[in-house]
């Protein structure tokens, strides 16, 4: 027998209810899981494309493979669930040199699968991404990126232990991401005797972009619908870290963020054909902590390797456990007046002589 609820709780009050509870549970929880695709396109510059800094030649190659664990706070009547996704990308970039400056602009490609799994249904989805940036770095050591994807995401679910059992819910949209990212390093000043330095690193992100309107029905006759909406976040972040050019140049920095995203879901309504009335889920907004490492190591003039390790918590949707693992490849030409910059003196090399 179905189970039947007499009340929903919502963010809007109290509204009666005779749909199934299994239901209820399994399309709030769907229309829910459609701001995760966006999530994980969410990505800060080194998270993405690598190390940047006291890069001598003009052309770069890179690849970027990164893995997580989203976790869904239970929030009304919506399942608590749990994700997993594999994100594979690969960039190409070059950098045009301004005074004291230089600006990258480079395009990237996106692949990502996942599953996901709640006490009702088993899931999984896929991203295919296309995306640019721009991106500003001067000798100070500030920076600005700015990045923007198309992203194309799909979700099949697969009903377990309900009434909805053998039923499959699949679907795919066009969805568009713009994030901007500021920061700047603060070290001491270079110094022949001072090779390795302490630096604090500061940036905030500010990200939004469209997410389209979606509709389901289940093999119960109870539909839903999400209108499309616009999400919009911020992030601060602060890194504490150490940076080295001792035998070979690279360095290590952990940090804190806070994340507010405004809306993170469309209002959604769900019916039975009139049979009762309408439930209404309103617009919701996100507020978590999270915790990350960084390192990035630069093996020669051609080769890097970057590595990335975060989490979140407190919010309704969390970042369980990510981690990213990457590598850039430069060639082109040399930037000569680069080579003899503050920012690019070798000092292990400049002690042998």
């Amino acid at each position: 027998m179905r189970k039947r609820v007499l009340s929903l709780i919502c963010v809007c009050g109290f509204l009666q209810a005779e749909m199934p509870y299994a239901s209820i549970q399994s399309l709030a929880s769907i229309f829910y899981s459609h701001f995760d695709s966006f999530k994980i396109h969410s990505r800060p510059l080194f998270a993405r494309s690598g190390e940047l800094r006291v890069n001598t030649l003009n052309n770069g190659v890179w690849v970027n493979e990164e893995f997580g664990f989203l976790g869904h706070r239970e929030v009304g009547d919506a399942l608590k669930t749990k994700d997993f996704y594999n994100n594979l990308s690969l960039g190409v970039d070059t950098s045009v040199e301004l005074p004291k400056a230089s600006l990258y602009l480079g395009g990237m490609v996106d692949i990502v699968a996942g599953t996901s799994s709640s006490f009702l249904y088993q899931g999984s989805r896929g991203n295919y991404a296309l995306g640019a940036y721009l991106t500003y770095f001067h000798t100070s050591q500030f920076f600005v990126d700015v990045h923007m994807k198309y992203f194309y995401a799909t979700q099949n679910v697969i009903f377990q232990n309900s009434s909805l059992s053998d039923s499959v819910y699949g679907g795919g949209n066009s969805n568009f991401y713009l994030g901007v990212n500021i920061g700047q390093r603060l070290s001491t000043s270079f110094s022949p005797f001072l090779p390795t330095f302490y630096f604090l690193e500061p940036s905030v992100s500010f990200e939004t972009g469209y997410l389209p309107a979606e509709k389901a029905t289940l093999r119960d006759g109870i539909s839903g619908e999400m209108e499309g909406f616009a999400p919009l976040g911020v992030k601060a972040s602060l890194a504490f870290g150490r940076e080295w050019n001792e035998e070979f140049r690279g360095s290590i920095k952990g940090g804190v963020a806070l994340e507010y995203d405004h809306q993170i879901n469309g209002k959604i309504i769900l019916s039975d054909g009139g049979i009762s009335d309408p439930i209404k889920l309103d617009k919701r907004n996100d507020f978590r902590v999270g915790f990350f490492v960084e390192a990035d190591f630069i093996l020669n003039p051609h080769f890097r390797f970057f590595f990335r390790s975060n989490s979140t918590f407190s919010g309704k949707i969390n970042t369980l456990y990510a981690m990213n693992l990457g590598m850039r490849f430069s060639f082109g030409k040399v930037s000569q007046h680069k080579l003899h910059s503050q920012e690019n003196i070798d000092w292990y090399q400049e002690r042998l002589q």
